[in-house]
């Protein structure tokens, strides 16, 4: 069961991410190798180090995007993970966590990844 009517809520009453949820964080190519790096991720990761395997795992963005790819991460993508419930983001120590709650998004993960 939808918890409310609003297009913005993000957990159903039983604490799973709606679908549209789910295809929101999925939707953005960046987002997705984010919650990649994250998933295998024990710790916190700085927003750099963060950027630094996202490129690594992209090689379709350039060195010279890293700077762009940090302030999206730092503004955009890591802010909406952190509103879903699925990272520990703190944006004064430039630190983040992946939570429990990232391991409801593994399958919808694998999925993309071996379309990618």
């Amino acid at each position: 069961m939808i918890r409310g009517s609003s297009s913005r809520d993000v957990r159903r009453t039983d604490g799973e991410p709606t679908i549209e949820t789910v295809f929101e964080l999925l939707a953005n190519r960046q987002r997705r190798y984010a919650l990649h790096c994250l998933s295998g991720s024990r710790g916190p990761l700085s927003v750099t180090d963060l950027a630094r395997r996202i490129e690594r795992r992209d090689p379709r963005d350039s060195a010279s995007s890293r700077m762009e790819r940090k302030t999206a991460l730092r503004h955009c993508h890591l802010p909406k993970l952190r509103a879903a419930n699925v990272v520990d983001y703190d944006p004064d120590t430039g630190q983040v966590r992946p939570r429990s709650e990232l391991t409801r998004l593994e399958p919808f993960l694998e999925l993309a990844r071996a379309e990618e």
